[in-house]
This record gives C-alpha cells, structure tokens and sequence, in this order.
C-alpha cells in the first residue's frame, strides 16, 4: 500500500550561485598601492607613505652612520602593492654609533673607518711621524657615541716595525 501523505512538490535542479570572475591584473591594481621607496627624515616618509594611501607602521631606532630620525630602511620593499591603509614598518637611525676598533691601522685607514661610522676625527698632532699607527681611540672602542662626535686617536711614535727573522741555530 502507498502512503496517503500529501504529494510532494516537483524536484528541481537547483542552480548554485555564480562565483565572482577572478580580477584582471588591472583590478588588482586598482585594489592595490604600490609601496614607495622610503627615505629622508621620519616626517618625509610618513607624508609620503599618506600621500599615497598608506600609513607608518612600527618604527625601529638602531645604531647607524646616519644622523637622528633619518629612515635607514623600510619593512617592506618599495614596489611591492599592498592593500590601501597598510601599515609599512620602517628602521631609522637613532643618533648614536658605535665607535670601531681602530687600533693597529694606520692613521689614514682609522680616519676612513671612522668616518664610515659617522664620526668626525679630531686632529692628529702635526709631529706625529708619516706611518703612524693608531694605539687607542677617545671615545673608547665599541662604545656609542653622538653620530658627529670627535674621535681623538692616540698614535704611536712610528709605524709598527716588522718582526725580524730569528736566524736558525
């Protein structure tokens, strides 16, 4: 015997819903903001990363040559295209180095090394003798000093002598 229940409405194919065509290149573009190369003080780069729809994101003070609050180096690279609004992390210089280990050079590769880190070599007396090398540093070696800061170099009386050979027995 069949069931007396109601007739049941006619079974129709359900149609599923569309999915969206993926975006042309030129969406994502439009979906996106090149992030620009970053450089200049802390207020340059946040201005510029604003101007284009971007904001700045953490910020990193480290040692570096460079002078207080320049950026240094930014988190993510320049051309890449993130969506608008992103936050870009950036590293800027925080004023201070560190004095390198110059003792042993000679007083032109001191001076070299140390502009390099950002300092300033004060004057080496006049009487000291061509090839002179460096003994100590004022400030010390490895400690930070003022980007700018006058390093006084304390240098010997002559080039080190080269060691002579011990004649064999």
């Amino acid at each position: 015997p069949l069931s007396s229940a109601a007739p049941s409405a006619p079974v129709t194919a359900q149609e599923s819903p569309a999915l969206p065509a993926a975006p042309t290149p030129q969406q994502v573009e439009t979906l996106t903001v090149e992030v620009p190369v970053l450089n200049g003080t802390l207020a340059d780069v946040d201005a510029t990363l604003r101007a284009v729809g971007l904001q700045l994101g953490p910020v990193d003070r480290v040692d570096a040559p460079a002078s207080a609050e320049t950026v240094i180096a930014q988190q993510i690279a320049s051309v890449v295209r993130v969506a608008p609004g992103s936050a870009i992390g950036v590293a800027v210089a925080s004023g201070y180095n560190t004095v390198p280990a110059v003792g042993g050079m000679t007083v032109s590769s001191a001076t070299l090394a140390l502009q390099g880190a950002g300092f300033v070599v004060a004057p080496v007396p006049s009487d000291a003798p061509a090839g002179a090398v460096v003994i100590d540093s004022t400030p010390a070696v490895g400690s930070s000093a003022r980007v700018g800061t006058a390093v006084v170099l304390r240098v010997s009386g002559g080039p080190t002598p080269e060691p002579s050979a011990t004649p064999a027995p």
